[in-house]
């Protein structure tokens, strides 16, 4: 059985369907913003997005890793959370990009 073109059938289709669910739900979350739309973010933007993104994954991921008795519970569920939220972005800002490319809307003038 196939839902959004996923193949359901295959050891990565539930991991993919989580990760475009989280993607889906950011871009829900975000979309009140007044931010630069869709199809008007340049990929020089989206790239620069992308690395403050995975920055952020990188220190709280640390933070995790570090396991010290400051980080209880709550605080690694929060962090797991926002990782999360973070690779989410990513993978929207990426998507942006691609979508863009293949639109033939890769201008880096834009912002």
């Amino acid at each position: 059985m196939r839902k959004s073109g996923i193949n359901l059938g295959t050891p990565l289709s539930v991991p993919v369907a989580d990760f475009a669910q989280k993607m889906d739900e950011r871009l829900d979350e975000n979309a009140h913003r007044d931010k630069i739309g869709w199809h008007d973010i340049s990929v020089d933007n989206a790239a620069f997005l992308i690395k403050r993104n995975l920055a952020k994954v990188r220190i709280r991921a640390d933070v995790l890793n570090r396991a010290t008795p400051e980080v209880n519970e709550a605080n690694a569920v929060r962090l797991k959370e926002e990782i999360l939220k973070d690779c989410a972005d990513i993978g929207n800002y990426a998507m942006m990009i691609a979508d863009n490319v293949k639109s033939g809307r890769y201008d880096n003038a834009k912002t």
